[in-house]
């Protein structure tokens, strides 16, 4: 199970606490190259650098925002930027034009890709996830989920996020780190969990957790996009 915030997220953060003017040109572009892990950036065939790629934007600073597209659902990326394989670090979107392709392992990727990955509004997405927790935990009580607690708790405690901006606003840090946290115990139930009553039932259980798991991603998009 995957056990870092996705970069997509962690860039996005730093990318738009610099667009608030929270954190330097230089300290973005070194939050840039931890979370990616290389220095420059891959725009048109030429290598560049972080800190060089911010300041080609000049004073237009543009929102940054996050996707992490799952089958059947491409969160507004151009299915010609998707690539024969879902990408699990996501894309960075700019408003209105611009997307950044992260890869595991591999140099990020700029584009002027015309996209439609979406500006998740914070306090929606932070209602939907109360809710989604308040009823999924009653709906899971109610089929009688079979699951093995200790090694999903032993899943989840090794989890590691990768650090995120300044913010005055402390909530955000803390908002992540939980909304992360329910959507790997989501991953895990999904995977490792069943209702033997019926097909039906466990048809059910895939539901609810699915929705819950994506509340708590619309939460992270949310505050990555938000984030000052």
């Amino acid at each position: 199970m995957k056990s870092e915030l996705p970069q997509c997220i962690a860039l996005s953060a730093w990318l738009n606490a610099w667009r608030a003017h929270r954190v330097t040109s230089s300290d973005c572009a070194n939050a840039a190259e931890s979370i990616t892990g290389f220095h420059t950036i891959l725009i048109d065939a030429e290598l560049t650098t972080w800190l060089d790629f911010l300041g080609a934007f000049g004073s237009d600073r543009p929102r940054a925002c996050p996707a992490l597209p799952a089958p059947g659902n491409p969160h507004g990326v151009p299915i010609s930027a998707l690539g024969s394989a879902m990408n699990s670090e996501g894309f960075v979107g700019f408003l209105n034009s611009g997307l950044v392709t992260l890869s595991p392992g591999r140099m990020a990727s700029y584009s002027d890709s015309v996209h439609s990955i979406p500006v998740v509004d914070l306090q929606h997405a932070r209602q939907a996830f109360r809710l989604a927790i308040s009823e999924s935990t009653k709906q899971l009580v109610d089929l009688n989920v079979l699951g093995n607690r200790e090694l999903a708790d032993s899943s989840v405690s090794v989890a590691s996020f990768l650090h995120l901006p300044p913010a005055d606003n402390g909530r955000h840090t803390e908002s992540v780190h939980q909304a992360f946290t329910i959507a790997q115990v989501c991953n895990f139930a999904l995977e490792h969990s069943s209702v033997v009553a019926s097909r039906s039932a466990d048809a059910e259980r895939v539901s609810i957790l699915t929705t819950l798991r994506n509340c708590a991603y619309d939460v992270m998009y949310a505050i990555a996009i938000h984030y000052a």
